[in-house]
């Protein structure tokens, strides 16, 4: 049979105090911070004091099981601190009671406490729950322009960001309003600036209206299907560009087969760009260059060109093996190097001697 000692009740007593202390400060903490969350959907709507008791109870059942595990460990601590600065907890331990005694009429009021905080979990706080988000939602619609801040832009509503300078909470009237409408995208985004509005909802509850007095509309011209497809377009003539004074006048002349040849042979001296320039520069006289080119010189030209490349290969093949030679000191590597300098000289003399000839000779045919 279970007995309830004297000790047994001490304990409870002087835990249960303390238990029932931190449990209203704790759900006093609790709903403050929960308070402080929704305190714009309460100020300045002109709710009865009946609603808010109502506010005031739900939120309290539905913080009660966050209450109680705080305010059960702060109570255990307070509690088991006072027994030992008071040298009761050693008192207990030299009359032969054990540590897990001492704790046993806790643990078993903790199990009920569990219990508790099971059947508010489970039973209790949904209702409680259910009650109090509806009873937010009326708050919200009563006066829903109060939910609006001023001087923030407000984007609670999908689509729209709602800029609101001032507002008057007696009347509910929106001042120096700019809504700006990115529902067709940011590209095509329009702004609309008001003096001033009114936000209401309607008689269903299912809507609110938003009347704006003394504004204006801003939009995209893009939005109004006026693509570049639509847009005229102004197009070029093409080809070059029209002369001040076109040459449009033709005259026709006839050569014989001799004097055609000498007539080509003219024109491809001269080194103009087309037949018509030639003839109007040789009847009216205009100067123009005689392009003749000598088939020797060409010749000699294109072979000293051919040495002049031949000798910048040696000379790039002349500075690697010069370049290795600084880095690489092994006796063979040396010798295989110089030998390899000693055929690039040979090379590059034969062709010194190889434009020493091709000079002389070309001296020969222009001499």
């Amino acid at each position: 049979m279970l007995r309830i000692k004297k000790l047994d009740i001490f304990i409870l007593k002087s835990f249960c105090t303390l238990f029932m202390g931190t449990f209203f400060i704790c759900l006093f903490i609790f709903m403050m911070q929960f308070l402080w969350k929704y305190v714009d959907e309460m100020v300045g709507k002109g709710l009865e004091m009946s609603v808010l008791a109502q506010f005031f109870f739900y939120s309290a059942l539905t913080l009660v099981p966050a209450s109680l595990p705080l305010a059960i460990l702060l109570a255990a601590l307070i509690t088991f601190g006072n027994f030992g600065e008071r040298f009761e907890l050693l008192a207990m331990k030299a009359a032969g009671i054990s540590l897990l005694k001492i704790m046993r009429p806790l643990i078993v009021f903790i199990i009920f406490i569990c219990g508790v905080s099971f059947y508010f979990q489970n039973v209790i706080g949904p209702k409680a729950q259910t009650k109090l988000w509806t009873l937010l939602i009326s708050m919200k619609q009563k006066s829903p322009e109060l939910d609006i801040p001023e001087g923030v832009f407000y984007d609670e509503i999908d689509g729209y960001n709602l800029y609101v300078k001032h507002k008057n909470r007696k009347t509910g009237m929106l001042y120096d309003v700019l809504i700006y409408n990115f529902e067709k995208g940011f590209e095509n985004a329009q702004i609309i600036k008001s003096d001033s509005g009114r936000l209401e909802m309607t008689a269903d509850k299912q809507h609110l209206y938003l009347h704006l007095y003394n504004g204006e509309q801003f939009e995209n011209l893009k939005s109004q299907n006026m693509n570049q497809k639509n847009v005229p377009r102004k197009r070029g003539k093409g080809g070059r560009p029209p002369k001040d004074d076109p040459a449009f006048r033709r005259l026709t002349v006839n050569l014989t087969g001799q004097q055609h040849a000498a007539f080509l042979s003219m024109y491809e001296q001269s080194g103009l760009a087309s037949l018509s320039a030639f003839i109007a520069a040789r009847i009216f006289g205009d100067e123009f260059r005689v392009v003749k080119t000598d088939a020797t010189a060409l010749e000699f030209v294109t072979k000293l060109t051919a040495f002049y490349g031949q000798i910048r290969a040696i000379g790039t093949n002349y500075n690697q093996v010069v370049k290795q030679l600084h880095t690489v000191f092994g006796e063979k590597k040396a010798l295989s190097l110089l030998y390899k300098l000693e055929q690039q000289t040979i090379e590059l003399a034969g062709i010194g001697r190889l434009v020493l000839a091709l000079c002389e000779d070309f001296k020969a045919k222009i001499g």
